[in-house]
């Protein structure tokens, strides 16, 4: 018999960049895939964190931002 609190759970989001769908499953663990989270670093205001709390990033957006990052600064 499997306990119901050790079963994974999908959740829907949507990346921040693209708009593209993300289908996030989330182990009891809390680790995940599908995606790529990022937690906000603004202050905490409830108003505020309801619209701003969290975001999204699909592979994609979330590779190309990498690579963008390791690039050298222009002079």
């Amino acid at each position: 018999m499997v306990n119901a609190s050790k079963k994974s759970r999908t959740i829907r989001r949507s990346c921040i960049v693209c708009g593209k769908k993300l289908n996030i499953v989330v182990y009891p663990n809390r680790r995940y895939r599908g995606g790529h989270y990022f937690r906000s670093v603004l202050p905490e205001n409830k108003e505020f964190k309801k619209i701003f709390g969290e975001y999204w990033e699909c592979e994609k957006c979330y590779q190309e931002a990498k690579a963008a990052d390791a690039l050298p600064d222009a002079p």
